[in-house]
């Protein structure tokens, strides 16, 4: 009876002895964790190798499609969601491994630029645009205007667009960013409409100061411009008087 006890000791010592031989790794990256979008987290793990004598290497899977090596590591994740996080690490002998849940938690976008308070005329045509980041930086939007002031967005789709109004006064102008998760911010500015100066108005209706025009004659023949010279038809250099565009029919 007593040979039987002494033989089964033995045998199991000699299992322990041979798993330590073997090797074995340890591997606990803790308790599973939360964070926004976008948000740097850092992954460490405590790691305990029995036997082996090679280089531990350290394997992270992210979850999304993303890995990273080394005994810490740093990740951020570009849309919201639930992510597992797996450490394997493996040496000469043998391998362990472990994982976590990453929670994250989605961020709205932030506008960091839209047009500044502005005055226009009426009927002059502005430019209005919004600028603005997300956190999740695999976030699709939508950008949105409302032009009127009805607090109902959809005037006008888009990050740039150009509007007008003909009356009189201050006009506030709304714009909303849209993430494809629900989550959105909110900026404006106004456009205050004035009258246009009179002298803008007698240059916009005889088609701009551009468009006046100024004659040359000498011989009979027409040039553009303040100044000019002109040879006549029978050489020699004439002088060139600014005058009236001849009727039909004038000398």
């Amino acid at each position: 009876m007593n040979g039987r006890v002494v033989l089964v000791v033995a045998a199991s010592v000699a299992a322990s002895v041979g798993s330590l031989a073997r090797g074995e790794i340890i591997v606990d990256v803790g308790d599973d964790i939360w964070d926004d979008e976008g948000a740097l987290m850092t992954f460490t793990a405590d790691v305990e190798v029995i036997g082996g004598s090679g280089e531990v290497v350290y394997a992270w899977d992210f979850g999304d499609g993303l890995v990273g090596s080394g005994a810490e590591v740093t990740h951020a994740y570009g849309d919201n969601g639930f992510y597992t996080v797996t450490l394997t690490v493996s040496d000469d002998v043998g391998s362990g491994d472990d994982s976590l849940q990453a929670g994250i938690v989605n961020a709205p976008p932030n506008i960091t630029n839209v047009t500044e308070d502005l005055t226009a005329t009426q009927g002059e045509v502005f430019d209005f645009s919004v600028s603005f980041t997300d956190p999740g930086f695999d976030d699709t939007h939508v950008v949105e205007w409302d032009l009127d002031g009805d607090s109902v967005f959809g005037d006008h789709f888009g990050a740039n667009g150009q509007t007008s109004f003909l009356e009189l006064g201050d006009h506030p102008i709304s714009v909303r960013v849209w993430d494809d998760d629900g989550a959105n911010a909110v900026a404006g500015f106004t456009a205050t409409v004035i009258v246009p100066d009179p002298a803008t108005v007698l240059l916009s209706a005889l088609g701009g100061l551009a468009l006046l025009r100024r004659r040359w004659d000498s011989d009979r023949q027409e040039a553009n411009g303040a100044v000019g010279r002109h040879e006549g038809m029978a050489g020699g250099e004439r002088q060139c008087g600014l005058g009236p565009r001849p009727t039909s029919g004038g000398a």
